[in-house]
């Protein structure tokens, strides 16, 4: 077999795998990479345009290297791309020249891949897809290209959009609170859009809150810097920014913009949100609004001694809170230990950090002990949180008193009924005796 019939049935074999796979990521990490990721052009019909890929090796053996072009085609609901080997209606494979070649790399080694891309003086305005399909393959060790696999692929997507009189249109298809995420306690706005126009467009926008009497919520939007690991809220801002990734949404195809309120500090109650988003040359505006409430719930659970009975300190206490509610909560307060007279015998006092409990969640506390200091009797723990000015309270009743310490008490409990019922017994009679001798006078 003949060296040109065995580079193409190398090539067949990884287009076939390739296509096979159906979808491929930009960037993916893999035993091949190329550079850059993405392409984007903008052109006349008649113009040419020319560039260089690099394509390398990433494996720690010599590998082959393969590059081609193929259209693809976008579910226009989900955005999934799926790559083809015939022509898409809006792709640039045909376009599109690029060296024919399949050299061995070295690891790390990267090699140069030339592209020519001729516009046809008949292109149609707008956006048009395809991308450049790279792969590295193990080496065949024989004549008949037996062990021909694919080790990687990797893929460069390329944009061109043709200059001229095209359809600009988006949809905006939905306005909503993402629920899921709302449940636990995020607030997250999705914006569906629709492309129905010829030529990509990165939509932008800003969502502003009001509350339930219809004035505007500000500082919504925080601003925040990184100092000494931790991020600090520098400037607030009246809207929440939209599409700050600058998402693009291709034509025909559906897409959803996640917006998330992050960094709020608001009371409860009922919300609107309103969006105005802005697409296209001439900044066409598109508006929605969603209401929402944000409530809380919380509740304290529960208190529990590790015993109800111990002999001796330590003691520990379990703490369960419980937050239901679509907002994070942080409480304040404070755990104690009093004896039946009501003397405080232990405090510990508790940080909204320790307490804190995010929406739809539970959390406890296990590190509540009583350790030191001399204990014996009944004693009550009591739990004291705040919540927005809102009180929570749980008690526990528990004894601290060793078996020796029972068998005393008990003991001393007996003597004192014994001399309690003589005394009792003393009076009836002493009472008898009095009513005889009052009788016989």
């Amino acid at each position: 077999m003949t060296k040109i019939h065995l580079l193409k049935k190398q090539i067949l074999i990884i287009i076939g795998l390739t296509l096979l796979s159906g979808l491929i990521f930009a960037g993916q990490a893999s035993a091949v990479f190329i550079t850059p990721a993405n392409l984007d052009f903008t052109a006349k019909p008649g113009d040419v345009i020319r560039g260089k890929l690099k394509v390398g090796n990433s494996e720690t053996t010599p590998h082959q290297l393969n590059v081609f072009v193929s259209d693809y085609i976008i579910n226009p609901e989900t955005g999934i791309r799926k790559f083809i080997d015939d022509s898409a209606p809006r792709g640039l494979k045909d376009w599109i020249e690029l060296d024919a070649k399949s050299p061995i790399a070295d690891p790390d080694e990267k090699v140069d891949f030339n592209y020519k891309i001729t516009v046809p003086e008949s292109a149609a305005p707008g956006t048009y897809m395809s991308a450049f399909l790279a792969s590295a393959t193990i080496p065949a060790n024989d004549d008949e290209g037996s062990r021909v696999g694919v080790a990687g692929r990797v893929v460069s997507l390329i944009s061109l959009t043709i200059e001229g009189d095209y359809n600009e249109e988006l949809s905006l298809k939905s306005f909503k609170l993402n629920k899921k995420k709302f449940l636990q306690g995020n607030i997250v706005f999705n914006v569906e859009v629709k492309n129905l126009g010829d030529v990509k467009t990165v939509p932008f926008g800003q969502i502003t809150i009001y509350d339930g009497n219809g004035d505007l919520v500000e500082g919504v939007y925080a601003i925040t810097n990184e100092f000494e690991g931790k991020e600090v809220v520098i400037d607030r801002k009246d809207e929440i920014p939209v599409n700050v990734s600058k998402s693009v949404v291709m034509p025909g195809t559906t897409h959803t913009i996640d917006v998330e309120w992050k960094n709020r500090d608001v009371a409860t109650g009922n919300y609107t949100a309103k969006l105005a988003l802005y697409y296209g040359q001439d900044n066409t505006k598109l508006e929605a609004e969603t209401d929402f409430e944000i409530v809380e719930n919380f509740t304290l659970t529960e208190l529990t001694p590790e015993a109800f009975f111990k002999s001796s300190l330590p003691i520990s206490f379990d703490i369960k809170l419980q937050n239901t509610g679509n907002q994070s909560v942080e409480p304040s307060g404070y755990f104690e230990i009093t004896n039946i007279f009501g003397a405080q015998k232990k405090r510990i006092d508790l940080t909204k950090e320790e307490l804190k409990v995010p929406s739809g969640e539970e959390k406890s506390l296990n590190n509540l002990i009583w350790d030191s200091g001399f204990a014996l009797g009944l004693y009550k723990a009591n739990l004291y949180l705040d919540v927005g000015g809102n009180t929570y309270t749980k008690s526990a009743t528990f004894w601290i008193i060793s078996w020796w310490q029972a068998i005393i008490v008990v003991l001393v409990l007996l003597i004192l009924i014994f001399i309690l019922y003589k005394g009792v017994h003393g009076y009836r009679v002493m009472k008898e005796k009095i009513k005889i001798i009052e009788k016989d006078k």
